[in-house]
């Protein structure tokens, strides 16, 4: 353009000033040098292009350094996630399993308690009934020579309440236990009265 050729043919009487006026100490500024391919204004022009080349690059890494920052910070909070989750998932996996148990041993439970009263169901048929009249007679006494009164049908009688009495014990020691179970395991709803 011309106002450039102006501006180098101007530089060129300064240059030519300056060696006019030192020619053995003359040096050629190079931000002045006319005859160079970009001129002062040009070297301006570029100056002020790679300065603001400069200034968009930094702030892209400012961007990308924030967002590398951002994405570290949800990386720790999605590790810190994943810790809490594998935490409760092995919270859930243990109750599961005590629950499971639970099942099982209620499982059990009313197993022992059909077996139970299936076992009470032939105590209670195998045992005779007392008549009426033989339950109300006094039990006979000893002399005091030592001598028993007691008839062989007495003794009968006697034997099979002593047999009763020990059935129903067995019986009762079953009911116990079956009681405490039910008590160390907090379920009573599952043994019904008979």
């Amino acid at each position: 353009s011309w106002n450039k050729f102006m501006g180098r043919l101007e530089l060129m009487y300064e240059v030519r000033e300056s060696w006019l006026a030192d020619p053995s100490n003359f040096i050629v500024d190079y931000m002045k040098d006319p005859w160079a391919e970009h001129g002062p204004a040009e070297l301006d022009v570029l100056r002020q292009e790679h300065e603001q080349k400069l200034l968009d690059l930094r702030e892209k890494m400012r961007l990308r350094d924030k967002e590398q920052t951002i994405l570290q910070m949800k990386a720790k909070a999605a590790a810190a996630e994943l810790v809490d989750l594998r935490r409760e998932l092995a919270n859930t996996t243990a109750q599961l399993e005590r629950e499971r148990q639970q099942r099982l041993d209620a499982e059990a439970l009313l197993a022992a308690k059909a077996a139970f009263q299936g076992s009470m169901s032939k105590v209670r048929s195998s045992l005779v009934p007392i008549p009426e009249a033989k339950k109300n007679q006094p039990a006979p006494r000893r002399s005091l020579a030592g001598s028993a009164s007691i008839s062989a049908i007495e003794e009968l009688d006697a034997n099979s309440r002593v047999g009763r009495c020990l059935e129903i014990a067995k019986a009762n020691k079953v009911l116990l236990d079956s009681l405490c179970t039910e008590q160390a395991y907090g379920l009573p709803e599952l043994l019904d009265s008979d």
